[in-house]
């Protein structure tokens, strides 16, 4: 049995049933991530090389888009909230190294994210669309505390992001002038891709090119 609902561009699944294989081929046009909570029984998910196996109150991370085998060894009740992969991706840069990662419920940020999925199954019936945007930003960045809970960032990953970041600023400083300078030009100048480029700005407070502007301003008064 299965039941769905969609809440934004957020979908909400509950699935029931028993002794259960699922293999699913998965679809690169609907590219989504899922977080599968398991209520009730055991789940084993495996994709490509990796298998997590889930107990009842755990919880993992799958990309829904991809090819998927879950196996069920008795009766069984999961949720799957589904969101844009894209939104995961440019929001948290290691979300691939958080896929299939079993990760227990008992507390922190996973029992947060289970409390609020808990909370949208027993008022699901009363949402409707109003405010329907603002659960699925939510939802968006509970997923990403969850990817981050998953795959905390390594020493050695820290240290890369302050050394590009350092270098995006110094080709900045040394281009000022440049009327045509922008993101795309600044990626070719690094050789850091655009979307790496926003993201390591994304806790600046503002954009790279605000910090720009604001650099501009800076000069122009000394």
């Amino acid at each position: 049995a299965v039941r769905s609902r969609t809440i934004g561009r957020i979908e909400m699944m509950e699935a029931t049933g028993g002794a259960l294989s699922i293999d699913t081929l998965g679809c690169l046009a609907r590219a989504q991530v899922s977080a599968l909570i398991q209520i009730e029984g055991r789940a084993t998910a495996s994709q490509g090389e990796r298998t997590a196996e889930i107990g009842p109150g755990g919880l993992c991370l799958i990309r829904s888009g991809r090819p998927l085998e879950l196996q069920f060894e008795s009766p069984f009740r999961i949720v799957l909230i589904e969101a844009p992969e894209d939104e995961i991706a440019d929001r948290f840069p290691l979300w691939r190294a958080a896929m299939l990662v079993p990760i227990q419920g008992r507390g922190g940020v996973p029992a947060v994210f289970r409390d609020a999925v808990s909370s949208l199954r027993r008022w699901q019936d009363s949402l409707n669309g109003t405010g329907s945007d603002g659960l699925a930003d939510a939802l968006i960045n509970l997923m990403g505390a969850l990817v981050c809970f998953a795959a905390p960032i390594a020493p050695h990953h820290a240290r890369q992001s302050l050394h590009q970041k350092d270098r995006i600023k110094q080709v900045v400083q040394l281009n000022l002038r440049d009327p045509d300078l922008d993101v795309d030009r600044i990626a070719a100048f690094t050789g850091i891709p655009p979307r790496r480029i926003h993201r390591l700005f994304a806790d600046e407070g503002m954009s790279l090119m605000r910090w720009v502007w604001t650099q501009r301003l800076e000069q122009c008064y000394r």
